[in-house]
């Protein structure tokens, strides 16, 4: 495997730090793991993992040149740049004149480089961060948490009131679901040129111990329910666009409210374990013996109560239709 191509894999897991000594550090690592996974390309330098350490230092400074918009095209590095930068860097530790790294390696590195960017990796905590950076004002909550993803996004009517109708086109929202929260936006366009879309933040509702049912009302034909876990039970009804819309969706919510409920009994569990450790620690300080965990919001009203035991979390995303309106990732659905 080439340099560049190595390296652009191992960007998939991690972002660079910006800086300049601690990008050597990782590169540095990075090339001694290549040297040992590649014995047979190591050999074809001279100065060994040193050397690929020099080449993969020069293939970050050549993507950041390349692909940065900051930097005008015709400033941008050329080919005959970088082969030169790297000019007699082939060279024992020591050596105070070492030899050129092969053209065509270098050649082959400059064109893959220059026709496809090299990019760290997006998980689910990038992809939620970009939604929390989405919604504007003050009063919202914070959206991005390491235990947190986005299940689905889609475009819902919210229905203000099941009894009375309003238009078609009226009181549409940009619905995020997440595998503990739903979050319910306004879209806005402060500049019509700009591709990005704001929203301001209608309602958010924690999906512990919350409920969604189906129903269909005279113009409502695909309308549902959801019902938070608060005192008042705070319900926000939508309607969607189709069957199967509905259907997709709903399922999504009933996922992620199972999930929710799990991961409360993990956090229950888990905080009983270090109540246990500290109460085994300090057996002479008073603290009293807890005898049982369950979940507190579970309730005969809920469409997914929680488990009484401990069942093994299920993860999944929503690989459901991208049919009117329910799309996968937020980043190709506002347009």
């Amino acid at each position: 495997m080439e340099v560049d191509m190595a390296l652009r894999k191992a960007m998939q897991y991690f972002f660079l730090p910006r800086e300049a000594e601690k990008i050597d550090k990782i590169i540095q690592e990075f090339a001694h793991h290549y040297a040992r996974c590649n014995p047979k390309e190591t050999k074809r330098f001279r100065g060994g993992w040193d050397t690929i350490h020099m080449i993969a230092f020069a293939i970050i400074m050549l993507n950041t040149d390349l692909h940065s918009p900051n930097i005008k095209s015709s400033q941008k590095m050329q080919l005959e740049q970088f082969i030169h930068n790297l000019r007699g860097q082939d060279k024992l530790r020591g050596e105070k004149d070492g030899v050129d790294i092969d053209r065509v390696c270098l050649q082959g590195i400059y064109e893959r480089v220059r026709i496809q960017e090299i990019r760290p990796g997006d998980d689910h905590v990038a992809q939620v961060a970009r939604v929390d950076a989405a919604f504007i004002g003050r009063d919202k909550p914070r959206l991005t948490e390491t235990q947190r993803r986005l299940v689905c996004y889609c475009r819902l009517q919210q229905v203000l009131d099941p009894l009375r109708k309003q238009s078609a086109g009226s009181h549409e929202r940009d619905v995020f679901l997440f595998n503990d929260m739903l979050v319910v936006g306004k879209a806005i366009n402060k500049r019509r040129s700009s591709s990005r879309t704001s929203y301001t933040m209608k309602h958010w509702i924690p999906l512990l111990g919350a409920s969604v049912h189906e129903f269909k009302k005279g113009s409502y034909e695909f309308g549902l329910t959801i019902t938070s876990p608060s005192p008042d039970n705070h319900q926000i009804h939508f309607n969607a666009r189709n069957y199967d819309d509905r259907c997709r969706f709903v399922a999504d919510v009933i996922e992620s409210i199972r999930e929710s409920c799990q991961m409360e009994e993990v956090r229950l569990v888990l905080e009983m374990d270090a109540h246990t450790l500290r109460t085994d620690s300090q057996r002479d300080s008073g603290l009293s013996e807890l005898d049982g965990v369950e979940c507190p919001l579970a309730r005969p009203g809920n469409s997914v109560p929680c488990n009484a035991g401990l069942v093994p979390p299920f993860r999944r995303l929503s690989f459901n239709s991208l049919d009117s309106g329910v799309v996968e990732e937020i980043c190709e659905g506002n347009s």
